[in-house]
């Protein structure tokens, strides 16, 4: 038996099988986690562009909470996150780190750095302000 799913790229992948009770339940929780990881990557990366843009500026207390958050999950044991941090954030901005690490927990696709050009460079001079402020 054949059945086609799409892949994260939205592509079409036939997937052969025996047509069995478990084989076809583990084809469709194939693919619900597929459009689950595929929702939390459309909500999450635009999140954390805009903690990223935040995290920058770096002009409030709020910049250096996002700061550290985003660097917790860029290398977490060089940089621990204080998660009752989280409770100084305006709601919108708390909403945006809980889909970034909710993306990032769930559909790990790639590193937090990674979403950006340079990403690596830009995440070493938040942590460098980070270390000054240490």
């Amino acid at each position: 038996m054949k059945t086609e799913v799409k892949n994260y790229d939205g592509e079409t992948m036939v997937l052969e099988h025996d047509g069995s009770d478990v084989s076809v339940s583990y084809i469709e929780r194939m693919q619900a986690n597929i459009e689950r990881d595929k929702k939390l990557i459309s909500d999450g990366v635009p999140a954390l562009k805009r903690l990223m843009e935040i995290a920058e500026a770096n002009r409030s207390g709020q910049g250096t909470y996002v700061s550290r958050f985003l660097l917790g999950l860029y290398n977490g044991p060089r940089f621990p996150f204080v998660l009752t941090s989280l409770r100084g954030l305006d709601t919108s901005i708390l909403d945006d780190c809980l889909a970034v690490l909710e993306m990032d927990t769930k559909a790990c696709r790639q590193e937090v750095h990674d979403y950006f050009d340079n990403g690596g460079e830009r995440f070493e001079v938040m942590a460098a302000r980070y270390e000054e402020q240490e």
